[in-house]
């Protein structure tokens, strides 16, 4: 399984004091140059090279991840089931499935939302070993429901 920062698209981040000329748009790939170095800013805290984020923005980075996930998977069920819907049986026991994945999506992302609980230490642990995977399996559980009706 792959691991969530395999998952994660991060945006290209330039080095303190490099010169702004040799950064490239990733979108309209512009290398014109811009006169003069782009300056560090004022660092909230003394961080080491290596280190260019604390422990948690990463955790926040995660739980933003997770969050979009989480939404990205309901979206697509919702689509699945206006989609299913009108040509299944109203008992259908594929789109009863389908509609508690949503349950449970739905209340993980409340859950994980803004208004929900504060973040805990373990969070990031747990959203990369546990609530990633769950939520990857819940994508290919509602996929295969596609699947098997074609």
């Amino acid at each position: 399984m792959r691991s969530l920062w395999n998952l994660i698209s991060l945006p290209l981040f330039q080095r303190r004091d490099e010169p702004a000329s040799s950064m490239t748009c990733r979108r309209c790939r512009n290398t014109d140059p811009a006169p003069g170095r782009v300056p560090a800013p004022a660092p909230a805290a003394p961080r080491s090279v290596r280190e260019p984020f604390s422990a948690a923005e990463w955790d926040e980075v995660v739980r933003a991840a997770a969050i979009d996930k989480v939404e990205q998977v309901l979206a697509d069920s919702y689509a699945l089931l206006a989609e299913q819907t009108p040509l299944r049986p109203a008992d259908s026991p594929d789109l009863a499935h389908v509609r508690r994945i949503r349950a449970v999506l739905t209340v993980l992302a409340e859950d994980l939302g803004p208004r929900g609980r504060a973040a805990r230490p373990d969070q990031r642990d747990w959203i990369d070993s546990e609530l990633l995977p769950a939520v990857l399996r819940a994508e290919a559980e509602i996929g295969s429901v596609v699947a098997d009706s074609r």
